[in-house]
């Protein structure tokens, strides 16, 4: 398998700081009253498209990933705003998925769908501790979360058996400011 070689990384991180923009300002009670749950995922050229040719996109690291990981770390302290005004319970985690960091995203539900989002996952059987140091500048606002880890899975269905397979695609961190 070969890997497409990224290009325009001025014009990435000019879409990140759109994207930023977006979400910071974005009103997210109406949504969540009308759904019960919202989320951002980081909708990233090119990551977030699929390739046609016989190749994939690298995994997000370096610079990128620590802009995108700091978005999602503003979303989730404007959002925490935001849902502390409901005067509701409420769901409000990041999801860090290693090695897939495409698949990250801050999550909130209320009501109903806080039962659906607390138990979709797996636990992994032993902890595995995220390692802060990874995420460069980020490493103090990462300490400030309470994580679990959880296995990160690919699920299909059999055509013949309607079973479901699982295929295991690394660890995904969940973590809340809630200690």
């Amino acid at each position: 398998m070969r890997f497409k070689k990224i290009r325009g990384y001025k014009k990435i991180i000019d879409s990140i700081k759109l994207w930023k923009e977006d979400y910071l300002t974005y009103d997210i009670k109406n949504n969540l009253l009308q759904n019960n749950y919202f989320y951002i995922k980081s909708k990233i050229q090119p990551w977030n498209r699929l390739s046609f040719t016989n190749s994939e996109y690298p995994v997000i690291n370096g610079k990128i990933k620590i802009r995108i990981l700091e978005v999602l770390l503003d979303v989730y302290d404007n959002w925490e705003k935001q849902l502390k005004d409901l005067n509701e319970d409420f769901y409000l985690k990041i999801w860090i998925a290693e090695p897939r960091f495409n698949e990250t995203q801050v999550v909130c539900a209320i009501r109903d769908r806080i039962d659906y989002y607390n138990n979709i996952f797996h636990k992994t059987e032993k902890k595995i501790n995220i390692i802060s140091g990874n995420y460069g500048k980020l490493k103090n606002r990462i300490d400030q979360f309470k994580w679990e880890s959880y296995f990160d899975y690919d699920i299909y269905e059999n055509e013949e058996t309607q079973e479901l397979n699982y295929k295991k695609r690394g660890i995904l961190f969940i973590g809340d400011k809630n200690k």
